[in-house]
């Protein structure tokens, strides 16, 4: 939400990992996209397997967030500099 509210169109995850149905739903919508999940490690592997997934049906790229953080605890200044997909 926190996201959204900076001014960048927003779908959240809920997981680590997205289904192909989602995968489906996405591509369907959508013709590029920012991906921007948690610092930690999970995040960072589940962020290596979304680009694997997504890239291959559509233009992706990665918003890296900083080791131990959270999309949702970034400023909305730290926010408004992810390059949009637009």
């Amino acid at each position: 939400m926190k996201v959204s509210q900076s001014g960048s169109p927003a779908v959240a995850l809920m997981g680590s990992s997205l289904s192909e149905a989602q995968e489906e739903l996405l591509v369907a919508k959508f013709e590029r996209m920012v991906v921007m999940l948690d610092g930690d490690e999970p995040g960072r592997t589940a962020m290596t397997e979304c680009l694997n997934g997504l890239g291959r049906r559509m233009w992706v790229r990665a918003a890296m967030v900083s080791a131990g953080k959270q999309p949702d605890q970034l400023a909305s200044e730290e926010l408004q500099q992810i390059p949009s997909a637009l």
